[in-house]
């Protein structure tokens, strides 16, 4: 009768082991996405402070070199 009540009990600590591990798992899985997340969502910010301006001095360019352009013609 020993064994019955062993196996099931050795079972159910093999389950409880291996959803420990997953957790584990997920918990450093996670922390790499949302490091992942965080780098980008600084890279993104940047983007939005840095491309306007670049922005409007490539449209500036492009209006010089039009305007020059027609003045050729």
């Amino acid at each position: 009768m020993g064994s019955f009540v062993m196996n099931p009990y050795s079972t159910e600590k093999s389950l409880i082991s291996k959803s420990l591990s997953r957790l584990t798992n997920f918990k450093s899985l996670f922390r790499y996405l949302n490091d992942e997340i965080t780098l980008r969502e600084k890279a993104s910010q940047n983007y939005l402070r840095e491309l306007p301006p670049l922005m409007n001095s490539l449209f500036d360019q492009l209006d010089e070199l039009v305007d020059e352009a027609e003045g050729r013609f």
